[in-house]
């Protein structure tokens, strides 16, 4: 299991990563189609595997191999669906494959009525996990827990795709309750304050996947917030993360997240969800990077420089009753 510290470079860093072009895709890649038209990337976790955990739903993207765009009207179906059913996803370049049961199927991808390109999956049950916890939490804050890969009977040799199947559980009860689950991040709302148990279950046999201890600490804990930023440019692989900067120069993407560091030097976390952020000053300077993103990310905020100017970006913790301001800015 990972610490909080890689937490941040797991979820930011790679995602800024893949908002680049990478280069060309490897044609002998084994997520690539029987016909080599299509790649069937993604689904959760960082494998090539066309395994998915049974219970699961693995959201495939499809990327086309031979062209620069894919044909319109593309739809899925597989050779066996009650093993692994195929739909269509949210976008038209997407497809949910959900294992049933143990098994497998041909996923065949549809254009004009034709198979356009094909690719075997199986599914198996999970029977272990790595997985990241955000560490302690204040009542009333929120625990992000990142179920970074998943593994079959087999362990690291068998990893395998998909989310949304983990059935989530606290010791006590009341301890922790969630807020929302989808594909490998579940973020629970923590309650009184005490010592807890988070427990994640795969459907199948109740095998654990995730068991994590923790302390809910009292809203109204002293301390003093602390702010670090992790700043990436494109075309630098390289991520940095400090105390938030004072300057950054235009085309950087910098990740803002709170810490509140109490009387005895623990760093408890603080929610992007759990933060209000603004910014102060002239328009055009920063923006709210993706803007398309449908909500921030769980640690906090990301900006990009647009600009050079001056800027104050501030943040308001009504859970904590803290308040930061931090003064910025963007060079050349």
């Amino acid at each position: 299991m990972r610490r909080y510290s890689n937490y941040v470079l797991l979820l930011f860093v790679l995602s800024f990563a893949c908002s680049f072009d990478l280069g060309p895709v490897d044609p002998h890649e084994a997520r690539n189609g029987e016909f080599g038209r299509l790649r069937f990337d993604g689904g959760g976790g960082c494998s090539d595997s066309t395994t998915v955990a049974v219970g699961a739903t693995a959201r495939i993207t499809l990327e086309p191999l031979q062209q620069q765009s894919l044909p319109v009207g593309l739809r899925p179906r597989s050779s066996n669906s009650g093993v692994i059913a195929a739909a269509a996803g949210s976008e038209p370049d997407q497809v949910e494959l959900t294992a049933l049961e143990a098994g497998e199927a041909l996923v065949e991808i549809l254009a004009d009525g034709e198979v356009y390109d094909r690719l075997g999956f199986s599914a198996e049950p999970a029977y272990s996990a790595d997985y990241t916890v955000t560490g302690e939490v204040f009542s009333g804050g929120t625990l992000a827990v990142k179920v970074d890969e998943i593994y079959g009977a087999c362990g690291r040799e068998c990893p395998l795709i998909g989310g949304d199947f983990i059935r989530w559980s606290s010791e006590p009860d009341q301890a922790l309750a969630l807020y929302s689950y989808q594909d490998r991040l579940a973020l629970l709302v923590a309650g009184a304050p005490g010592k807890a148990r988070i427990i994640g279950r795969e459907p199948t046999a109740g095998r654990a996947l995730v068991d994590y201890r923790l302390e809910i600490l009292p809203a109204d804990s002293e301390g003093i917030i602390r702010c670090l930023a992790t700043v990436a440019y494109p075309g630098d692989p390289d991520a940095e993360t400090t105390a938030c900067p004072r300057e950054l120069r235009v085309d950087g993407v910098m990740l803002l997240e709170l810490h509140k560091e109490l009387a005895d030097g623990r760093l408890v976390p603080l929610a992007g969800r759990d933060v209000q952020w603004s910014v102060v000053g002239p328009q055009g300077v920063v923006r709210p990077w993706p803007e398309t993103a449908a909500q921030p990310p769980v640690e906090g905020p990301v900006y990009q420089a647009l600009a050079p100017g001056r800027v104050s970006l501030v943040a308001l913790v009504g859970l904590t009753g803290d308040a930061l301001s931090i003064d910025l800015t963007v060079t050349e």
